[in-house]
């Protein structure tokens, strides 16, 4: 019998995160109640390195031997994430027998073991008598600073002090646990340059220890860096920052394990449920047995393992290796950081499997702990993706200043904002920042001056949904003005039924005038009673979309209309920034506009006219808005055509590059045709609009393309 329904396939087994390393993030997560389990995870597999190191764990890996089983990492993650209580549970409750029995017994009867074999030493090399050589070295190792399990801010002397001692010594490791990064960076910067030498093998630059006046001493001693502390602090926009990924560039980037928590994600319990978390005879359990396990390893028959990668595994290692290459060259040349942290992952992995061998009590390091070590340098690396991709200062300051409903001053900044800090020169710097972060993003900063105060004000603007226009309407001219969003195509119902008028604000209970106008419309709506033929005007707004109609006045000999245009964006402004926001409006238009209509209250009369839909993009509005970046660069640009005419102002303003030159002109000479010019006037115009472009068209180009067309055209209406 056939089994035509088992898979018998082989999958590829899943990899998974190292088992006791996931008991102790689940405790952690217990303990502080966070869903969060990256940051643990970096802080245990910290602290499984730490344990190794101390026990002078070693990895011999393709060929290079005394590798140092060691870690570098950074975990940040926002104020309130109980990181030192974290640390403290590590520390005190599953960890603090290790450390009791490591520097009560281990340390003390490895160091008189190593001091005396270097008296032996330096008797056979001096002659010195075996007792007297014991002596001088005993007397320089206590001429040292005491030896710390771990310490904080520290000093280079201090710290190159210390590496003798466990040099020495033999046994131990420099275990830096620098709480608050962003605090400490720059006043332990000279011992962070001391740490770039140290990670891969141990040893510094001199690679020789002073043991007394006459004789010195090679001697590689681990070294151990936990970085951690909030994203703000470190990340400020400011010198702490840039001072941090110059460490990066330099070096740091690819030595460091990543934990990065953005935002905290706290458990939403009850007082009882917290409380029964917290004080969970299960969990007490757990740590205990974790405790005992760890005190054990503490012991001397643990002392200087070797966990040796052999063949099978090291090619394992080595297919990561360059999977992790090949990653890193599709990066740009701007992500250098990001490329030195993936290229070398498989350093890491080395380094961490051989501590996750050590808390197994592994004879040699296994497929099944790399891959654990990889699935934890994974996502370190995309901790760091994240990282550099948080939200800069400028953005939260473009943020902050779009959600205040009020105008605020730089009081306001420096008392609700801990980034907006340093100088007047820097505080200006990340202000413009947050400008163009703005102008690309939809926030409008406005700036006014009063009484010699700066006055801001922001607004996050939403996009325009064409199924939602906002419109007013009413039989009466002043009151009983109903308001209802619909969608854009359903207007031509309402502006061609006759008897009633229409607006585009909302009014306090229905009554239409200027102080009951509700902030916030999406419809542009222009009066065009200057005769502009209306196939003049399709052709000039192709582009956008529109609803055309026409007024009661309207005739063949003298067009009268109104162009109906759904914005970009929805605005909100007082009476007088939209009168001057029509008034931007009206300028930038290439035909004379009813200035009437930058009434805020303004209404218009329907009228079942004609009517004519148009597709295309909803106008960008954002160029008119008072007091902002893009209208004082929309100024600028039309100052830039001051005394062109108008029609050659409008194309030349609204040139798009990848619609190209030749479209653009062609466009500005059927315009003209339109308006009933001849094929030779027109000549002349193009010519003149063609000497304005910064690369204007040759004759020849002009003559063979836009002129042959109105030609062509001309003939055609000739012959209608």
């Amino acid at each position: 019998m056939e089994n035509e329904n088992i898979d018998v396939s082989q999958e590829e087994p899943k990899m998974l995160f190292h088992k006791k390393q996931e008991e102790l993030v689940d405790i952690l997560c217990s303990r502080t109640g966070s869903d969060d389990r990256n940051f643990f995870r970096i802080m245990v597999a910290y602290k499984f390195s730490e344990l190794a190191s101390n026990m002078r764990a070693k990895v011999t890996y393709a060929g290079t031997t005394g590798i140092p089983v060691n870690m570098y990492a950074l975990d940040l993650a926002p104020s309130g994430y109980s990181k030192n209580a974290s640390m403290n549970v590590l520390d005190k409750e599953i960890f603090g027998s290790f450390k009791e029995k490591f520097t009560l017994e281990t340390y003390d009867k490895v160091k008189e073991l190593r001091l005396a074999l270097l008296a032996d030493e330096i008797s056979m090399a001096t002659g010195v008598e075996v007792g007297e050589a014991y002596k001088n070295v005993s007397k320089d190792y206590k001429s040292l600073p005491t030896f710390l399990y771990q310490f904080g801010a520290s000093t280079i002397e201090g710290v190159k002090a210390l590496r003798t001692k466990l040099s020495m010594a033999g046994i131990g490791a420099t275990n830096n646990i620098l709480d608050e990064i962003g605090h400490n960076i720059i006043e332990n910067k000279e011992t962070f340059k001391l740490y770039f030498d140290t990670y891969d093998l141990g040893l510094s630059k001199s690679k020789l220890i002073k043991v007394d006046s006459n004789q010195d001493l090679r001697g590689a001693v681990p070294c151990n860096l936990f970085a951690f502390g909030t994203q703000s602090r470190l990340l400020d926009g400011g010198l702490i920052e840039k001072t941090f990924f110059e460490f990066l560039e330099d070096g740091f980037g690819r030595r460091f394990m990543f934990g990065y928590v953005d935002k905290a994600k706290k458990k939403k319990l009850t007082g009882a449920e917290k409380y029964a978390m917290i004080n969970n005879p299960m969990v007490e359990m757990q740590i205990k047995a974790l405790d005992k396990h760890f005190e054990c390893l503490a012991d001397d028959a643990y002392y200087d393992s070797d966990f040796v990668i052999n063949q099978a595994v090291s090619e394992k290692i080595m297919d990561y290796q360059a999977a992790c290459e090949e990653r890193a060259e599709h990066l740009k040349d701007h992500e250098m950081i990001l490329k030195a942290v993936i290229e070398h992952s498989y350093w890491r992995v080395v380094k961490l499997a051989g501590a996750y061998a050590f808390i197994d009590d592994a004879p040699e390091i296994t497929e099944e702990l790399v891959d654990n070590a990889i699935m934890i340098c994974e996502e370190s690396i995309d901790s760091f993706r994240t990282m550099l991709k948080r939200e800069k200062p400028y953005e939260k300051l473009a943020k902050y200043i779009g959600d205040v409903d009020k105008k605020i001053t730089q009081v306001d900044l420096v008392e609700d904002l801990t980034f907006y800090r340093g100088s007047e020169s820097q505080k200006r710097d990340l202000m413009n920042l947050a400008i163009a972060y703005g102008y690309s993003n939809n926030i409008v900063i406005k700036k006014t001056i009063k009484d010699g105060i700066e006055f801001l004000e922001g607004d996050r603007l939403k996009e325009v949904d064409n199924e939602s226009i906002q419109v007013s309407f009413s039989k009466d001219i002043t009151t009983g003005y109903e308001t209802k969003d619909g969608k854009f195509e359903d207007l031509a119902k309402l502006v061609t039924t006759s008897g009633y008028h229409y607006c585009s604000h909302k009014f306090t209970d229905g009554h239409r005038k200027g102080e009951n106008a509700v902030k916030g419309f999406n419809l542009l709506i222009l009066d065009i009673d200057s005769g502009l033929p209306i196939d003049v005007c399709k052709t000039l707004l192709k582009d956008y979309k529109y609803l055309i109609a026409t007024t009661k006045r309207h005739t063949e000999a003298n067009n009268r209309y109104r162009i109906i245009m759904p914005m970009s964006h929805k605005l909100e402004l007082t009476p007088d920034e939209h009168k001057r926001f029509m008034k931007n409006v009206f300028e930038f238009m290439p035909f004379d506009c009813d200035e009437q209509a930058a009434d805020i209250a303004r209404k218009w009369q329907c009228h079942s006219g004609e009517h004519w839909f148009n597709e295309g993009k909803n106008i960008d509005v954002l160029p008119f808005i008072p007091d902002t970046t893009k209208q004082v660069r929309q100024k600028e640009l039309s100052n830039r055509y001051t005394g062109v005419e108008n029609l050659q102002r409008w194309f030349l303003m609204t040139f798009d590059e990848a619609d190209g030159r030749n479209n653009m002109v062609l466009k500005y000479a059927l315009a003209l045709f339109d308006d009933g010019m001849s094929s030779e006037n027109i000549r002349h115009s193009v010519q003149s609009l063609n000497a304005q472009l910064e690369q204007p068209l040759s004759d020849i180009e002009i003559e063979n393309t836009v002129m042959k067309t109105v030609i062509r055209k001309e003939f055609e209406k000739e012959q209608e």
